[in-house]
């Protein structure tokens, strides 16, 4: 489903985070740990995708959620491609997302 492409699409940094992950590490470290009491949207869309992917978890939407991941990241790399095209510096923000899953 598309919720799935837009859960990854979320999770990219942002240029704040980009800046102040930048400049102090351990600010990347204390913001990606999910004890942390800051909660981000960037954080809320990687549990999201976590639950959804649990195979714990028996229905439908967790039958078909690897599928689903599979063409979200096939989409995202159609969308680099045009990135690419269109000269967009941040594309390797693309590929951060997808690690991070």
């Amino acid at each position: 489903p598309d919720f799935i492409f837009y859960s990854l699409y979320y999770m990219q940094m942002t240029t704040d985070e980009l800046e102040t992950w930048t400049s102090d590490v351990n600010m990347f470290v204390e913001d990606e740990d999910e004890e942390t009491l800051s909660y981000s949207v960037r954080l809320s869309a990687k549990d999201l995708l976590m639950q959804i992917l649990d195979p714990g978890f028996d229905s439908a939407l967790t039958r078909q959620a690897p599928f689903s991941l599979w063409q979200s990241i096939e989409k995202m790399f159609q969308q680099l491609a045009k990135d690419t095209e269109n000269e967009i510096p941040a594309k390797w923000k693309f590929f951060e997302v997808i690690a991070a899953v």
